[in-house]
């Protein structure tokens, strides 16, 4: 039976058969990216390409003119 990316599962019966990793308790299809370093991988993080916080809140992008 094959198994694309070698976890000991065939590929018929897995649901992630080109690999998968797993965040916290979610597993995740492909491979792990993280554009902005901050640990999240990017399908999980609500700003994938960095974020500030500004009086308790965060948001996306770099600040500008605080």
């Amino acid at each position: 039976m094959l198994d694309g990316d070698g976890d000991s599962i065939p590929d018929a019966f897995d649901p992630f058969p080109n690999g998968s990793f797993w965040y916290l308790t979610t597993e995740y299809a492909g491979s792990w990216t993280d554009a902005d370093a901050d640990g999240i991988p990017d399908v999980a993080d609500a700003f994938p390409n960095g974020s500030f916080w500004y009086q308790g809140t965060e948001y996306g992008g770099e600040p500008t003119d605080l």
